[in-house]
């Protein structure tokens, strides 16, 4: 089994004895089997300094360092990751980002054990020195298994934590990360569930996520109502009429809920929110009705009725109330 290990690198060269760190931890090969295991580092237009320190750790360490000569943002490199990649399986790693020891063998298994399109798996996200488990899935097995493609489609968390997906399969049909500075991660996320024949969990926390000064999650530079309509329509463009009412739940979190919960932090004004409401009808008349909105979270379910009345108050409130409750618990998310 030979799996491919994708990292876009921009100027992060403080966090290489990290990288280094947690890559070489995982290269302990049991005597019985070994994963063969290729690190692609995609460096995305760093500054000559950075890229000469990320050069010599490439040459350490046996990595392929591919150079990029213009920025193309996350998304872009580790596309380019995906093209240059000969495993059978990828999995994706952020720079300043760490996997649990034992992590490549695990996956390696689980995908021996469980041959799938994508595999999901549990992370962490470590914030402020604080750490927050999550699930990528609400509702998860208890152990390694498959799970059903809709529900997985629907309720997937749209990050690139927690996934690992069949080379042949992406390539296929032509998926990969989406083209914007926001959301590219769920476009590639949801179109590959809802191309996949089997999609398999295995419910561990293998991931860490680092959040600090600097990381995109917290910066606000690129966020914008917008972005959410972008990337939904290239999901709706790649997944061409596949599992139409699980799309339409992609549309309520991914737009509906994703600008609703931003009216606060980008000081939506009443007369955006009213364009906002309409935009929601005239792109899905009938999304109150979606039969997933009920299955969702309290919260998802409270800014969608919210959004469903109109109201420009409620949702300000909330939103304001979140960024609050955000900053007391030290969480960017």
């Amino acid at each position: 089994m030979r799996l491919s290990v994708i990292v876009p690198f921009y100027n992060s060269a403080k966090f290489l004895p990290r990288l280094e760190k947690t890559l070489f931890e995982q290269q302990k090969p049991r005597e019985e089997e070994h994963t063969e295991v290729e690190v692609i580092i995609v460096d995305d237009a760093s500054s000559p300094e950075e890229h000469c320190l990320l050069d010599k750790a490439a040459k350490r360490n046996d990595w392929q360092l591919i150079t990029l000569t213009e920025n193309v943002g996350p998304g872009g490199a580790r596309n380019t990751g995906i093209s240059a990649a000969s495993g059978d399986y990828l999995v994706f790693l952020d720079s300043d980002d760490e996997f649990m020891p034992g992590t490549f063998e695990k996956l390696t298994d689980a995908v021996t054990e469980t041959p799938c399109d994508v595999l999901l798996f549990d992370f962490s996200i470590i914030d402020g020195g604080k750490e927050h488990s999550y699930t990528v899935l609400p509702e998860s097995p208890a152990q390694l298994d498959y799970v059903s493609t809709d529900y997985a489609l629907a309720f997937a968390r749209g990050g690139t934590c927690g996934k690992v997906y069949r080379r042949d399969f992406l390539r296929k049909h032509g998926l990969g990360f989406g083209t914007g500075v926001r959301h590219e991660d769920t476009v590639l996320t949801k179109t590959a569930l809802a191309w996949a024949d089997k999609v398999a969990y295995l419910p561990e926390s293998l991931y860490c996520y680092q959040i600090h000064a600097g990381s995109l999650i917290t910066d606000d530079s690129n966020s914008s109502l917008e972005a959410s309509f972008q990337a939904f329509e290239q999901i709706r463009k790649l997944t061409t009429g596949r599992h139409p009412q699980e799309i339409e739940y992609v549309y309520i979190v991914e737009v509906i809920i994703s600008c609703a919960m931003k009216f606060y932090p980008l000081k939506v004004t009443r007369s955006q929110a009213r364009k906002l409401f309409l935009r929601f009808v005239a792109d899905y008349p009938n999304w109150v009705k979606n039969p997933y909105l009920q299955k969702g979270g309290i919260r998802y379910r409270l800014y969608a009725a919210l959004a469903q009345r109109h109201s420009y108050l409620g949702l300000l409130m909330l939103s304001y109330a979140e960024t609050v409750m955000r900053k007391i618990l030290g969480r960017g998310h």
